[in-house]
């Protein structure tokens, strides 16, 4: 299936498979710096979170995904220029095809980019392979749901990149909501991309919450797409 994407949609979509494709093979230098640096925090403060997510040793690669985001990252960076010469009557700039196994892998690695710029991490955890490298199995799988689920030692990581949501209080399980006008930009349109390539899949409903002032993507013979 062709998807058309403005040029914001376009260099976010690269950006996004850049980023995650580190973060799929277990390392959280990328996503440590794409969260602190979009939230302001100082460069000291991104250092010591990755350190922090490193140190728990809790996760492992998932090559499946990882070698997926560089298959949907090849196949953005060889999108056809669609650029029109009246921007107002075409806004799409960029055309890209893949099968709808790699359109629906898209749509999972946004959901999850968009999830832990709202400061969801606990999607980290559910999102990596669990470590297999780490104590014995009763005490890594004791260690991962703590991390997980209640954000034992790496909640100090998000209160390190995301400063914002420490000065809320909201807990571990506290994070921005979609429209909150706090969360990053790049959350929104991240979001507002993964519905519309899972409608056209029909893997979700046809109706998104507009939160950006971009245009939907255009999929090819996909229409009905409703904006809240």
């Amino acid at each position: 299936m062709f998807i058309q994407f403005t040029e914001k949609q376009y260099k976010l979509f690269v950006r996004i498979m850049q980023v995650m494709q580190v973060f799929y093979g277990n390392d959280f230098s990328s996503i440590c710096k794409e969260v602190g640096e979009t939230y302001g925090a100082k460069k000291a403060d991104i250092e010591n979170a990755y350190t922090i997510l490193t140190e728990v040793m809790v996760t492992g690669p998932v090559p499946t995904m990882q070698k997926a985001a560089r298959k949907i990252l090849d196949a953005a960076l060889s999108a056809v220029d669609i650029k029109s010469e009246v921007k107002d009557e075409n806004p799409y700039t960029r055309l890209i095809e893949t099968d709808e196994a790699g359109w629906l892998q898209a749509a999972d690695i946004l959901d999850v980019y968009s999830r832990i710029l709202m400061g969801q991490f606990g999607i980290i955890y559910e999102s990596l392979d669990i470590a297999t490298s780490y104590g014995s199995d009763e005490i890594r799988l004791q260690a991962y749901h703590d991390a997980r689920w209640g954000g034992v030692g790496v909640i100090e990581a998000r209160e390190l990149l995301i400063p914002q949501l420490k000065a809320l209080r909201v807990g571990w399980n506290g994070n921005f909501g979609i429209s909150n006008p706090g969360l990053a930009y790049n959350s929104k349109l991240s979001y507002e991309m993964l519905k519309v390539i899972r409608y056209a899949y029909g893997k979700g409903d046809n109706t998104v919450l507009k939160v950006t002032g971009e245009p939907f993507l255009r999929a090819q013979g996909v229409a009905g797409i409703r904006a809240l």
